[in-house]
């Protein structure tokens, strides 16, 4: 299995990729809100938003496993 983790606010990944890569069997996990450098508006709010990206990729991993 593989996986890509992506900022859903990433101008360098454009979204029709991440829909074509998904289409093929690849999980995406999404950093809502997050840039290229998976950062939000702020340390607060993107350190949440990893922390949610973080539990996605858990999962992806325990079914993985």
């Amino acid at each position: 299995s593989a996986c890509v983790v992506a900022g859903t606010a990433d101008e360098l990944v454009p979204h029709a990729d991440l829909r074509a890569v998904e289409a093929r069997g690849v999980a995406v996990v999404p950093i809502h809100g997050a840039n290229h450098g998976l950062e939000v508006d702020g340390a607060a709010a993107s350190a949440r938003a990893l922390a949610d990206g973080l539990d996605e990729l858990h999962v992806f991993l325990e079914r993985s496993l």
